[in-house]
């Protein structure tokens, strides 16, 4: 994929179903995809790919994910899989070549350090596809927990199905809205405070409704007694800056924006 065709800012979204958490004794038995824009929206979903193992690699399996893929059927499916660790690899990056460039796109997902174990150690080549940053949600979710519990315990429940497309899913949702509560609220804290720093209140010393359209250059003060010149224009800027601050954090807001919008703003500052 080139850079041309629109891929800059998106997420690979990855889900992966083991065996067990030990990656040099278990391995991998599902694996799903899906690639988002940097605003979460779905670009593409991929294949959700059962891979087979055999039965000496499942006698090895540990408890805990041998009675969840009991009860969900996956053990199942794993056992009537026809495919392959090397062909579920070349499945993935089939689809991830064309949606996204080698090595510019972060994984994401819950708890995705993981995932990204078992991926370079059996899928390597899908590995070196990847970014090495990652946008984990699980660490998302633990401050939230911890500094906004509020937004915390009305984040969407989820229905712990462990299958990789139906975690994958969930994930995205959690992200968007985290998005939408926590991080909205972030930004129209920065932007309230920004807002009482342009108008004078911020250790500036100018009124910038008061300042004369016609003055070229107006004297103020720095905080340590300096004297220094800022134009007219631009503190007529700043006091419109400070204006569109306190607009674009109404309810009318489009949340997808908030953040593109406070940066445009915050320029004029």
């Amino acid at each position: 994929m080139s850079k041309s065709t629109g891929g800059e800012g998106r997420l690979i979204w990855i889900d992966c179903e083991m065996t067990g958490l030990d990656v040099e004794k278990q391995t991998l038995v599902e694996i799903a995809t899906i690639v988002t824009d940097k605003d979460l929206n779905v670009v593409a979903e991929g294949p959700d790919i059962v891979i087979h193992q055999s039965e000496k690699v499942l006698d090895v399996m540990e408890e805990w994910p041998r009675q969840t893929f009991i009860k969900n059927g996956l053990l199942k499916k794993i056992r009537e899989s026809n495919i392959t660790l090397e062909r579920a690899e070349e499945m993935v990056l089939e689809f991830l070549e064309k949606e996204t460039a080698k090595g510019e796109c972060p994984l994401a997902g819950n708890s995705v350090s993981m995932d990204r174990c078992f991926i370079n150690k059996y899928m390597p080549r899908l590995g070196e596809h990847l970014h090495y940053r990652t946008v984990d949600v699980s660490t998302i979710k633990e401050l939230t927990k911890r500094w906004f519990p509020d937004e915390f315990v009305k984040a969407p429940p989820k229905r712990n199905t462990h299958r990789a497309l139906d975690d994958i899913r969930e994930s995205i949702q959690e992200l968007q809205y985290y998005r939408s509560t926590v991080f909205k609220k972030i930004v129209q804290g920065v932007l309230g405070r920004r807002s009482q720093h342009v108008q004078g209140r911020g250790g500036v010393g100018l009124d910038t409704k008061q300042t004369p359209r016609s003055a070229r250059l107006v004297k103020t003060k720095n905080r340590n007694g300096t004297r220094r010149r800022i134009s007219a224009t631009r503190s007529s800027r700043c006091g419109k800056a400070a204006e569109k601050a306190q607009l674009i954090t109404g309810p009318d807001m489009d949340d997808g924006g908030l953040a593109r919008r406070a940066l445009v703003t915050l320029t004029y500052m």
